[in-house]
Parts: C-alpha cells; sequence; structure tokens
C-alpha cells in the first residue's frame, strides 16, 4: 500500500472528529431517562482517538520506508506538534470565551473592556499555578493532551528504529498501555494503583505509544486486510470495551466509560483495518475533502463549544426542545469550528494555527 493519501482513511478522519466532538459535548448525559443513549454513543465515538494515533503512525512507517530518516521525519512531526501545542494553550490562556457574545450584545462596554480581558489570562494563572503537573500534560486545554501524547509515542517509535530494536516495540508498548489502565479505569480494582499527584495516564505515553506502534507495524501490509475480519475485529473490541466498562461500573464502583480499556485496541485497530480493506470507501463523498480541516477542528472545538454553550444559554437557558438539542449540538460545534478552521486557513498569518 503506497503512503499517497488514502480515501477510505481520510473519510474516517472525518466521522473521528465528529466522533470527539460528541465525547465532548456529551449528547444525552444529563438527561436521566436517555443516560443509555449517552453510554452507548460514548463507548461507540471510542475508536476515534486511537484512529487518530494509528493513523500517524501508519503514515510515519510509509514516509520511512520511502526512505525518509526517523530522525528526520520525527523532527518534521514534533515541530508541528510542539507549535501547535505552544500557540493554542496560550490561546486558550487569553482569549475569553464570552467575546463573541460580548461583542454582539454589549457593544457598548469599552469602559470595561480592559478588565473584561485580563479576567481570562487572570483566571488561567491561577489554575497553573495550582495544577503545574496538569498544565504541562494538556496546556490550558484538555483536548491539546493529544498533541503531547501523540509527540512522545512517535518519539519512542523513533528511539526503537533508531536503536533496530522495533521487534520489541509492540511488547514494550503494551505493557506501558497495561500499565495506564491500571492506574486508570482499573485503579479501581484489586490490581489497580494511583500515580502520585493524581496523574492521569491518559497523559504521555501511556497510551498513545501502543496505537502509534500498530499503525507502524500496519504500513508493512503488502495486501488488503479481509473486511470481514476487521469488522469483526472493531464490534468484538467494542463489545468487550463495554463489557470491561460494566464489570467496572457493577462490581468495582468505577465509571461505566472511560478513555480506554483493553477492547478500545480491538476496536480502533479494527476501524482502521477496515479502511485498508476499502480503500475507496468515501470516494464519492464531501468527507474525503473535508479532511484537512480535522486537525484544526481538534484545537478549536472546545472553544467554539463554549461560545455556543454561553451563547444558547443567555439567550434561553431552557431549550425548548431538549431531546434535539442532543444531536443539534455537536453538529453545531463540527459546523462552526469547520467554518472558523476554513477562515484561519485563509490567512497566512494564521493558517500555521490549523495545519
Amino acid at each position: 500500500m503506497k503512503a499517497s493519501k488514502i480515501t477510505s482513511i481520510e473519510t474516517f478522519r472525518v466521522f473521528a472528529i465528529f466522533a470527539v466532538i460528541c465525547l465532548h459535548t456529551n449528547p444525552f448525559m444529563h438527561i436521566g431517562v436517555y443516560k443509555w443513549a449517552f453510554a452507548l454513543i460514548n463507548h461507540a465515538c471510542r475508536f476515534a482517538v486511537p484512529y487518530f494515533f494509528i493513523t500517524s503512525g501508519f503514515f510515519f512507517g510509509k514516509k520511512i520506508q520511502s526512505g525518509i530518516s526517523a530522525w528526520g521525519l520525527f523532527y518534521g512531526y514534533s515541530k508541528r506538534l510542539f507549535i501547535l501545542f505552544f500557540a493554542w494553550t496560550l490561546l486558550y490562556a487569553v482569549l475569553p470565551t464570552t467575546f463573541p457574545l460580548k461583542a454582539l450584545t454589549q457593544g457598548h462596554f469599552q469602559n470595561e473592556v480592559i478588565p473584561w480581558l485580563l479576567k481570562q489570562p487572570c483566571e488561567t494563572w491561577a489554575w497553573i499555578s495550582t495544577h503545574k503537573i496538569k498544565f504541562l500534560a494538556q496546556g490550558t486545554s484538555s483536548p491539546l493532551w493529544f498533541l503531547e501524547a501523540l509527540g512522545i509515542g512517535l518519539l519512542i517509535l523513533t528511539c526503537f528504529i533508531f536503536l533496530k530494536k522495533e521487534k520489541f516495540l509492540l511488547s514494550f508498548s503494551f505493557l506501558l498501555f497495561v500499565a495506564g489502565l491500571m492506574a486508570g479505569p482499573y485503579a479501581v480494582t484489586p490490581l489497580g494503583f494511583h500515580f502520585p499527584l493524581h496523574f492521569n495516564t491518559r497523559h504521555g505515553p501511556f497510551f498513545s505509544t501502543l496505537f502509534v506502534a500498530i499503525g507502524w507495524k500496519l504500513s508493512f501490509l503488502k495486501e488488503r486486510p479481509s473486511t470481514t475480519l476487521s469488522i469483526s475485529l472493531g464490534m468484538i473490541g467494542l463489545c468487550l470495551q463495554v463489557s470491561e466498562a460494566l464489570i467496572l461500573w457493577k462490581f468495582f464502583g468505577g465509571c461505566y466509560w472511560n478513555d480506554y480499556f483493553l477492547g478500545t485496541v480491538l476496536f480502533g485497530a479494527g476501524v482502521f483495518l477496515f479502511t485498508l480493506s476499502k480503500p475507496d470507501f468515501g470516494e464519492l463523498t464531501i468527507f474525503p475533502k473535508w479532511a484537512s480541516l480535522t486537525l484544526g477542528i481538534y484545537v478549536v472545538h472546545m472553544y467554539v463549544r463554549d461560545v455556543i454553550n454561553l451563547t444558547v444559554n443567555e439567550i434561553s437557558p431552557f431549550h425548548p426542545f431538549p431531546l434535539a438539542w442532543q444531536i443539534v449540538f455537536p453538529l453545531l460545534v463540527f459546523f462552526f469550528s469547520a467554518s472558523f478552521v476554513g477562515l484561519l486557513k485563509k490567512s497566512r498569518v494564521t493558517a500555521f494555527l490549523v495545519r
């Protein structure tokens, strides 16, 4: 399989970013009678972040096979990730989410503009001073952890390639994954443990490394995988993931959703294998063209989400159609995030923020 863009992978990038938005807008979470719908949506969307990790590892492997040096390639990836992480950490630290609402409804608030603009940086600094470890791992907005975790996963992959110890990569990364589970969702079991300072194992190398390694390994496939096998693997992974969550919730008092379970590995790998088995999937749709927006959507969608939330609550604290809003809200976040990214990409000054 060539390293050029594969239509199905590009199509599923869009599906995955919408799944991330669903995870962060939590449809049906606060409607008691429909909490089962929230749980199902939450679990069904858990393929998304592993998919992005696997995709990065896959194309990293393809580019190495084309003759690019591992360290040179890692430098290019890490430079881009660092710029995005630093830029959006700064923006989320200083940009008030009430800005669009204030601009629309209170255009006369010039006398209050300085205190208002200083409010967000002051609140951010106060948060950083009491959450130093968390700040180092995720910047000033929770989704930014992905950028750092991806960079660490690629660094570990590059080190194994440089040392010519690739045969140990999957074993090492799986041990990291198990350690992450034991200190994460499985910490409530007798086998679990807790890291000092309440460190969230979602951050760092614990989960990202395995998915990056899986993507790198899949880049060496010479033939298309079986579609039936891919779907079966993904469904088995999803069922296992749900079963793990239910057991942890029922018998150990854990949460019935989490970022990762053992089943998530099979779920994410199955989805990615499906894209390799059907490389033309989505060819006649608009989705492959939207794939270039996905990274930008990822870094801006939390800001857009908060702005929409604040604006809607200001206009009407009570939604007349609460069930419909559960569906409309994620779609609005996706639409406005994509539009915002499109605007940023049009200017040379801001394009670096979303690509």
